[in-house]
């Protein structure tokens, strides 16, 4: 059973994964889904939606509801296949109100640099559909910058942060690869801009009603 411990800017949580189990999974039903939909805010979904509505609309998957650690966000996940790539789409809620979303893809590599791989042609697609933007590399210590065949290590060690960002209208959107401890995540999340504020503005008074 392995961690993988999700960062944003709504705080932590954590999810625990059998790699092994899931790939028995993936291969007995393969779903191909694309990376968000032209009409909706994510997906099929749209900003605000309940928890409720979304279970509906995404039919039979097996969900998982983590304990919030904060009482303030919940998160509900299910398992899929994002371009070809295991993946976990995790949904964020305040007072039951789609705020963000985040796929996390859970591909394994023992070189590093394939990674980088993947996250090269999940980009493609993000820019095809959102328009083109810039790829920052933003290197910590520059010890590798210098030998593009240990960029992949040097993301494992939290020496080198790749990410993409794009505004749209209602959401805005970061493609990031990233690592600390020799483990790598590689991620898209979503974040409303109308909800963004909502969850300081809960943590605040949850603060407030202590006194």
């Amino acid at each position: 059973m392995a961690e993988l411990i999700l960062y944003g800017v709504f705080g932590k949580f954590t999810l625990q994964y059998n790699l092994n189990r899931m790939k028995n999974l993936f291969a007995a039903l393969i779903i191909i889904i694309p990376l968000s939909v032209n009409s909706q805010d994510i997906r099929s979904f749209y900003w605000g939606d309940s928890m409720e509505r979304i279970k509906e609309i995404e039919g039979k998957q097996e969900w998982t509801h983590p304990e919030s650690k904060d009482g303030i966000q919940e998160m509900i996940y299910f398992s899929s296949t994002i371009s070809e790539l295991e993946t976990y789409v995790c949904l964020f809620f305040i007072d039951n109100r789609l705020t963000r979303s985040k796929y996390v893809f859970l591909e394994e590599h023992s070189n590093e640099n394939l990674y980088l791989s993947d996250f090269k042609s999940i980009d493609e697609i993000l820019q095809e559909k959102y328009g083109k933007e810039e790829t920052r590399y933003k290197w910590r210590r520059d010890l590798y910058k210098d030998d593009s065949d240990r960029w992949g290590f040097a993301v494992s060690i939290g020496d080198l942060f790749v990410a993409t960002n794009w505004d749209t209208e209602k959401t805005f959107i970061t493609h990031a690869l990233y690592g600390d401890n020799y483990e790598i995540t590689h991620a898209i999340e979503y974040v409303s801009l109308e909800l963004k504020n909502l969850y300081e503005e809960k943590k605040k008074e949850k603060q407030k009603s202590v006194f």
